[in-house]
Formats: C-alpha cells, structure tokens, sequence
C-alpha cells in the first residue's frame, strides 16, 4: 500500500495488485500492460474514480501460450507519456494507445 500511496507513476502487468491503485495519489501516472484476450480491464473504472492518468496498453499473444511482448509503438506510447510527465503536465491523449 506504501508504495502506491507514493508513487508518481506506475507502470505493470495487469494483476489483482493493481486494486491498491486506489491509495494512489491523484493524477498519478498508471500505464497497465494488459493482454488483449485476458478479463475486461476494469481497474479504468477505479483510476477513473480516484482521477489517475490512467493508460490502457493492449498487447497481442505472439504464441498459443498467450506471451505478449511490447512493440515498437507501445515504447513510443510510453516514451510520449515520459515525456509529458517530465514536462510536468499530465499526458493528452492524443489519438489513443497504439492498437
């Protein structure tokens, strides 16, 4: 809970951990990795209600065991998101997460 509760940013796999989002400060930065086939992606409704900078990354199984790997445009996603953050400004979506 600690480390949510002070974290400017977050950046993971999706996983039952990721309901501690809700000690997060306001505006923080959360970038969750979520495999396109896996659950619905419903920690968007609990960052949207704590107000985080909430990302949804969607990635694509590469084999039939379900392995995902970040591409190209998921690095260039997130080095945009850096570099908004480092503006200090939180990130505008603009045109959305690579699909």
């Amino acid at each position: 809970v600690n480390l949510f509760a002070n974290a400017e940013f977050v950046m993971t796999v999706t996983g039952a951990a990721l309901m501690n989002l809700i000690y997060c400060k306001k505006a923080c930065t959360v970038i969750e990795l979520f495999p396109r086939w896996w659950g619905t992606g419903a920690l968007y409704q609990i960052a949207a209600r704590v107000d985080l900078d909430y990302h949804l990354l969607c990635l694509d199984p590469v084999d039939d065991k379900h392995n995902s790997l970040v591409n190209s445009e998921h690095l260039q996603y997130i080095s945009n998101i850096f570099r908004k953050i480092n503006d200090g400004s939180r990130y505008e979506r603009e045109g959305g997460p690579p699909t």
